[in-house]
């Protein structure tokens, strides 16, 4: 065993656990370190030699003036009772020396430096989009619907990292790679708070690391550790993993925007695409979908966003020619929530009545994800098959509400005036103690 890291190391962290630590006073009362209650080191005293190097190692610290030590009563010379680090700021800066450790205050002031440098970044691009905005020009954040949830969430994060250090004095979970990584980790949330488009994450990692592969495998997982508390602290809890991503434009792939109606793009071209014939279903990619120029609806009566993929391929077999359908997916990238706009805004210009609807599980996601598209994009927005009827005769294919933490979000949205429109269904939850699957509709 190398006693002197053992030794020093030991009480160096107990040193930075200490409540002295936290409040800035050098440490408070002595952090004693007790051998003979160390199984690891009690076991080695056993040995005659490793007693001796153990006890030959202590000396050597004791004259550097690092520590300092006592012996069991009556065994002077043989047992060492209690071991502890030297008061001052001195014997600690030498044990940090002797370790090539960095002290705990300096890893917090430099985390704190970064996140300070990381806020101050966010403000400079809030404050180039206002300026934009009041100067009449296209702003930076045209299109981007639901923009400021994600923008919130990852601000607030950020601040509350600043006062978990500030009152913990420790390295929150998120930040314990070490300063490179953690570096890395910031660089990754600005770019997500500023992204304005949709990106790949092997061109992402391409661009900002130089390797196209450096994001998947050392940063993608802690940065999803990190989205993952936001989506905790957010009204959308419970997204996919990589849903997370996509609501900040990162994706593994390009998007693909599924659809069946009478919907007309024109590209680039003079001559429009239409998509009329396409009874069985059309898509768009997103890089499609960048170049568009004009989009119109034709011969559409009725708008149908439906979340899940296998209710929106079935529910293709008995569409009525005038439905434009559409696959909606969970909660929306923002590609995707531009998408949805560039549909109601041409709904609104065809001139004829357009009537929408949306097709979700009777759920708490199914109520979020219904009134995010209704809040920011169309206000008209009814819900479809998801009401007290539905759930009631298919309560015999209904799935238990999932503990007593899903049934008080699901009180609290009774509370909520925007979800007015499900609380009678709410309430049917709460008394059966059900919610319904899409899917089981089929």
């Amino acid at each position: 065993m190398n006693y002197r890291e053992y030794l020093l190391g030991t009480l160096l962290d107990r040193y930075e656990r200490s409540a002295g630590f936290r409040k800035g006073d050098g440490g408070g009362r002595r952090r004693l370190l007790h051998p003979m209650k160390e199984t690891a080191l009690s076991q080695a005293m056993e040995n005659i030699d490793e007693k001796k190097s153990f006890l030959s190692e202590l000396d050597r610290l004791k004259e550097e003036g690092i520590l300092d030590y006592s012996w069991l009563r009556y065994e002077r010379g043989n047992l060492v009772e209690s071991v502890w680090l030297l008061s001052g700021e001195k014997a600690r800066e030498r044990a940090y020396s002797l370790l090539d450790r960095t002290p705990l205050s300096s890893q917090l002031a430099r985390l704190r430096i970064n996140i300070e440098e990381t806020l101050s970044a966010i403000e400079v691009e809030d404050r180039a989009s206002e300026s934009q905005e009041e100067s009449g020009a296209p702003s930076a954040r045209e299109g981007r619907t639901g923009e400021a949830e994600q923008q919130l969430g990852i601000r607030r994060f950020l601040l509350d990292m600043l006062e978990s250090i500030e009152k913990r004095q420790r390295i929150p979970r998120f930040f314990r790679r070490g300063e490179r990584i953690n570096g890395e980790l910031l660089q990754g949330l600005l770019f997500l708070y500023k992204n304005k488009t949709e990106e790949t994450e092997r061109v992402f990692s391409a661009r900002n690391y130089g390797d196209s592969k450096y994001f998947e495998k050392i940063l993608k997982a802690p940065l999803l550790s990190i989205l993952r508390e936001i989506d905790r602290n957010s009204p959308y809890e419970g997204q996919g993993d990589e849903t997370l991503f996509e609501n900040y434009g990162l994706c593994r792939w390009p998007e693909v925007l599924q659809f069946c109606g009478g919907i007309s793009v024109w590209l680039e071209e003079e001559e429009p695409i239409r998509f009329y014939g396409e009874c069985y279903g059309a898509y768009l990619n997103s890089e499609t979908f960048r170049h568009i120029k004009r989009l119109e609806l034709s011969g559409v009566e009725r708008v149908l966003f439906i979340e899940n993929l296998a209710n929106y391929l079935w529910y293709l077999k008995k569409r009525s020619p005038s439905e434009l359908v559409i696959w909606h997916g969970g909660f929306y990238s923002p590609l995707r929530g531009r998408w949805f706009r560039k549909i109601y805004e041409a709904g609104k210009r065809a001139g004829s009545a357009i009537s929408y609807f949306h097709w979700s599980d009777i759920d708490l996601g199914g109520f979020r994800i219904f009134a995010r598209l209704k809040r920011n994009i169309v206000p008209e927005l009814k819900p479809y098959r998801m009401d007290t009827e539905t759930l009631r005769s298919h309560r015999d294919r209904a799935l238990p509400l999932c503990g007593e933490s899903y049934r008080r979000k699901l009180e609290a949205l009774l509370g909520d005036p925007e979800y007015r429109i499900f609380h009678s269904l709410i309430e049917e939850m709460l008394r059966s103690g059900l919610r319904l699957e899409q899917e089981q509709l089929l």
